[in-house]
């Protein structure tokens, strides 16, 4: 009986660490492909085109200050709450 239960004990753990092992092993090579093909951003005037395009999309009328920030940061957008120019920031 014992050697049953601990049968399946050992069953049971065998298949969660495969199961575990699988589904690390799929999320780091997801993140790793989406890591290598994602487009970084090179210069000022790649920058400012994306400036552009996020105007358009957010609909923001009136003054937009663009910001370039480093080190893997993702970027948001600040909207004036007193007339003064919107932010956008983005991220390498």
């Amino acid at each position: 009986m014992t050697d049953d239960v601990l049968g399946i004990i050992g069953e049971g753990v065998k298949w969660l660490a495969v199961g575990g092992g699988a589904y690390l092993g799929a999320l780091t090579t997801s993140c790793l492909i989406g890591h290598l093909y994602s487009d970084k951003i090179k210069n000022p005037e790649q920058l400012e085109k994306i400036l552009r395009d996020e105007i358009k999309k957010l609909e923001i009328d009136g003054d937009v200050i663009g910001y370039y920030l480093w080190d893997d940061y993702a970027g948001h957008v600040e909207f004036s709450s007193n007339d003064g120019p919107h932010k956008i920031s983005a991220g390498d």
